[in-house]
């Protein structure tokens, strides 16, 4: 299971992720600061493990299970805070790989 800290600002990224969204216009409300830089970081983790399961020969037979803390609000509400019942704080992402049972294509939009 690979579950990153709080996607969210103040942390530092890893040195490799600090200027990767330099030259990306990203809008951000008034309200609002945060680099982008440390959600890099999830997409880096699970290509490690892709290459980790596909270099050992796992990639048939392994469960990978990816999580993160909720998401955190954009200015939605005029918040940049995630403790609100609002419903932007309350989807965690949760992706599942495992082969032979749970298609590309499948999606569940159920709470889980």
């Amino acid at each position: 299971m690979i579950q990153h800290k709080a996607p969210h600002r103040n942390w530092m990224p890893d040195i490799k992720n600090v200027n990767k969204f330099d030259n990306v216009t990203i809008p951000v409300p008034d309200n609002f600061f945060d680099d982008y830089a440390t959600r890099a970081a999830h997409e880096q983790e699970m290509e490690i493990a892709k290459k980790l399961t596909i270099n050992s020969g796992l990639s048939k037979n392994t469960i990978v299970v990816f999580t993160s803390d909720q998401e955190f609000y954009l200015g939605e509400h005029g918040w940049f805070d995630k403790r609100f019942m609002y419903e932007e704080s309350l989807k965690t992402p949760l992706l599942i790989k495992y082969p032979n049972h749970i298609s590309k294509e499948w999606v569940c939009d159920k709470m889980v």
